[in-house]
């Protein structure tokens, strides 16, 4: 099951380079007030749209979050920006032990429509996936081909 989650975030996150801007007065309005009751605290949300889901990025204290709605308003999942410190402490001593010569891009908290949280770890060398408990569920080497590849 866990497996499924993984695929679906890292297929959420490949969906998201295909994504396309729209404007919020085209978003649903069930869409907004399922945002709106989430998220009352954000403003300046910036939304797009892929594959019939829509998705509203925005910051809450200094937190960069996505979330993604279907067109009946429904919660898909969301993404939020964490610090290395906000990791699990497993997490975190994988990451300062067996990632110390890379570079880290991005950390992110992800939450699934069931519930399930796993944490994503993006550095220059690849990508990381933990689990809530902060075990490494799996990992995807960057590949160097990939810009000569064109």
């Amino acid at each position: 099951m866990k497996i499924l989650y993984v695929f679906l975030a890292v297929l959420f996150l490949s969906v998201q380079a295909e994504a396309q801007s729209i404007r919020s007065k085209d978003v649903p309005d069930k869409v907004k007030q399922s945002m709106e009751s989430m998220y009352p605290q954000a403003s300046k949300v910036q939304w797009e749209m892929h594959d019939g889901m829509y998705e509203a990025a925005f910051t809450v204290n200094d937190q960069k979050t996505s979330v993604v709605f279907s067109n009946q308003g429904e919660f898909s999942e969301s993404e939020s920006e964490i610090t290395l410190e906000q990791l699990p402490d497993l997490a975190q001593y994988y990451v300062t032990y067996h990632l110390s010569s890379e570079t880290i891009e991005e950390i992110e908290m992800e939450t699934d429509a069931h519930g399930v949280i796993t944490y994503e770890v993006e550095t220059d060398g690849g990508e990381y996936i933990f689990s809530a408990e902060g075990k490494l569920l799996s990992q995807e080497m960057e590949d160097d081909d990939e810009e000569g590849d064109d």
